[in-house]
């Protein structure tokens, strides 16, 4: 739980900086929270989350389409883990949608972009 608070706080704190490490240090936490938690624990969904805006974050800030692959991967897992009627399940969908559109963009990838709309839908 430490490592996921460390993750948001730090990712919060480039949010108001703009400095790149904080966005590092952040991805860095939340990617080993997300490897230590159980599917089962009730922080997953929200690391996961977490962890595909900051990805995403960083493809905005530097363009490098892995990034947001990963944020995709992260943001995919994060709406199978959270059932139906959930209230974050509509923001993490949201979320998924940026990225993917954020895919298109990156590559001109139709079927990003035909996934970007269902995932809003």
């Amino acid at each position: 739980m430490t490592l996921f608070r460390l993750g948001t706080s730090s990712i919060e704190q480039y949010e108001d900086s703009g400095i790149l490490a904080d966005l590092e240090c952040g991805i860095t936490a939340l990617s080993k929270a997300n490897g230590i938690l159980p599917e089962s624990h009730p922080t997953k969904t929200d690391c996961l989350n977490n962890l595909g805006i900051a990805f995403f974050s960083q493809f905005e800030l530097l363009g490098d389409l892995a990034d947001v692959d990963a944020a995709i991967m992260a943001q995919q897992l994060a709406v199978c883990l959270t059932p139906d009627g959930h209230v974050d399940k509509p923001t993490w969908l949201d979320n998924l949608g940026n990225s993917l559109q954020g895919h298109f963009e990156g590559r001109d990838d139709i079927i990003a972009l035909n996934e970007a709309v269902a995932a809003r839908q």
